[in-house]
Order: structure tokens, then sequence, then C-alpha cells
């Protein structure tokens, strides 16, 4: 007795092939998706640290008397402030070299008084900043309303962004 083995007939195996297709295309679309986000997160995440560090040495100029040379640490580098920088701050860099800054980079643009992170997950992200994608900050010294004297130092974005 013979019997016949069959295997798959174009038609089944044109629709594994869109199956399977459509499957890698979602499961790829999810995974820039969090890769974005794991880029968010990890820019808020220093920006946070940043915050910290510049609120320790707020309350060590307090502490030590100091109120009064709080005012010169706006507009200065924030990343002065850590005890570590992230592998992906690069320093201060002048206006020429700033074009060159691979995505996903922090930099310090001293001219302007301003972090900058260079985005990399560019569709994801949107800003008021002409040119690339990137998201600056500055250091702003908080000062009591009634008498200006300092209540604090933050980072601060310098325009708006969004992260979709």
């Amino acid at each position: 007795m013979r019997r016949h083995q069959r295997g798959l007939t174009l038609l089944e195996f044109a629709l594994v092939v869109v199956v399977v297709g459509l499957l890698m295309w979602l499961a790829m679309t999810k995974i820039l998706r969090l890769e974005a986000d794991v880029e968010r997160v990890n820019m808020q995440r220093t920006v946070a640290a940043l915050n910290s560090a510049l609120a320790m040495e707020f309350a060590e100029r307090v502490v030590n008397g100091r109120l009064g040379t709080v005012p010169e640490m706006a507009g200065t580098n924030p990343m002065d402030w850590l005890a570590q920088v992230p592998g992906t701050y690069l320093g201060t860099l002048g206006p020429a070299e700033a074009g060159a800054v691979p995505e996903g980079r922090w930099y310090y643009d001293a001219q302007q008084g301003l972090l900058v992170y260079r985005v990399a997950h560019t569709g994801r992200f949107e800003s008021g900043v002409e040119g690339v994608p990137r998201a600056r900050f500055r250091v702003e010294v908080v000062e009591h309303p009634r008498d200006g004297s300092p209540q604090g130092v933050r980072l601060v974005a310098a325009e708006l962004f969004i992260w979709k």
C-alpha cells in the first residue's frame, strides 16, 4: 500500500510567509518602541541625578555659610557637580564640534550655557529646537518670591519637548 506524502501547497506556503512576516513586523515595532522608552528613561534618570547633585551642592553651600555664592551656579555645567559623569557625556564642545555629536550623547554648550542631549530615537521625540533633535537644559537658581534669596538650584528644560 502506497501512501501519498503531501507537503505545503504554494498557497499555504505564501500564507505562512505572510503570517511570519506580520509577526516579525509587530515584534520589531515593539522593540523599537521599547528602545525609545529606554532612551527616554535614561535621559530622565540623568536629569534626576543632576538635580540631586545640584541640590547637594546647594545644601553644602548653605551649611558652610556660602549662600551668597549660589547665584554663581546658574548657567554652569551641571555635570561638574556629579561624582561620576555618564559614559555618554562628551564634555564641553564648541559650535563646530556640536554639529558632529553622535545620537544618544550628552555635551555641554559653554557658549549658550546649556547641557544638551542629542536624541537617538528621533521619531518618538518632538522639540521646538531647529536642526537635529535634541533636548537642552540649563541650571537655574530658584529664588524666594518675596526677597529673592536663593531657595535651591535645579536643572530645567530650556525649551519644551515631548516623547511620543
